[in-house]
């Protein structure tokens, strides 16, 4: 579930449209990406932490794309929890290589 206020920041690339907000808007603009780049995430050695209010995800992972070569990259999850239905939901997403 993604959080109200998600904001996708694309990192690779300069221009007014670098922010894509709001969950219809990522899923939309994900949805449109993952179609032709056809991206796979495989993590490893992931940590994971939570308390009551945030939680998060972060680690190495291998990024393949259709046409590209392998990266290894950083990645980084951060999760909000709904204090109604408790569920978790994602709120921010970073990944860059690895250095």
């Amino acid at each position: 579930m993604l959080h109200n206020s998600v904001i996708l920041k694309k990192v690779t690339h300069s221009s007014v449209g670098d922010l894509v907000q709001g969950p219809v808007n990522v899923i939309q603009y994900l949805q449109n990406e993952c179609g032709t780049d056809q991206p796979q995430f495989h993590p490893h050695g992931a940590s994971r932490h939570a308390d009551p209010i945030l939680g998060s995800v972060h680690g190495l992972a291998l990024w393949q794309e259709k046409g590209k070569p392998d990266d290894q990259i950083r990645y980084l999850f951060l999760f909000d929890q709904d204090p109604v239905t408790n569920k978790w939901m994602l709120l921010f997403i970073y990944g860059s290589p690895a250095l």
